[in-house]
């Protein structure tokens, strides 16, 4: 599953280039209304699995190769960039008599990666990711297993950014890179074997608000 604003910027420095005051906006879900992806598996007599698997969910992405000027927006004076990733993710797996397996794998939550930006005088360069994201597996009798792995959360990620003087508008931040990522992940088994055992694993291997090169 891919969610993406703007997927592909050219190969070079001007296929995507703008004058002075230009506005772009790249949105793959908002803070009202988030990319959304769930499963739910429940059964009574045997194993429940649910599972979402999404590959990216991003406003601006395209692949980075630290070439300067590569997969390149350029803004002039006065120009503003906002890209905004958040994304809602629920797996729920529920069973009374079998084992119960839920799992969520998030590749990439990103407002910007890219190679490079670059704005001119008064310009104003926001990025923002967020995730939320509910794994639980539930079951009388039997195993649960609940699991997530969210691999990487960036709110700006680029190569190069260049901006140019004064970059900061009256009530808002020239540059800002945020990601926020919250991950719930609960296994429960209620019956009276001991093999019968409830495992929860939530991993996070990188967030960064802001990383450039």
């Amino acid at each position: 599953t891919n969610v993406v604003g703007i997927s592909d910027l050219g190969n070079g420095t001007g296929d995507f280039s703008f004058g002075d005051d230009a506005t772009i906006t790249a949105t793959a879900g908002t803070n009202a209304d988030a990319v959304n992806v769930d499963a739910s598996a429940t059964s009574t007599a045997g194993a429940a699995d649910a599972e979402v698997d999404v590959d990216a969910v991003a406003g601006i992405l395209d692949a980075q190769d630290s070439t300067a000027g590569s997969n390149a927006i350029e803004v002039g004076n006065g120009g503003s960039i906002t890209a905004t990733a958040y994304g809602d993710f629920d797996a729920t797996a529920s069973s009374t008599d079998g084992n119960a397996a839920g799992d969520t794998f998030l590749a990439n939550v990103s407002g910007v990666q890219a190679d490079t930006i670059e704005v001119g005088n008064n310009g104003v360069v926001q990025a923002q990711a967020n995730t939320l994201s509910d794994v639980s597996a539930t079951t009388v009798d039997g195993s649960a297993d609940a699991n997530q792995t969210l691999t990487q959360t960036k709110g700006l990620d680029l190569e190069v950014l260049t901006v140019g003087n004064d970059a900061l508008k009256t009530g808002s931040y020239g540059i800002l890179g945020r990601t926020d990522a919250t991950l719930n992940t609960t296994a429960q088994s209620t019956g009276d074997v001991i093999a019968e055992d409830a495992n929860a694993d939530g991993q996070l291997n990188e967030a960064f608000g802001l990383e450039l090169g």
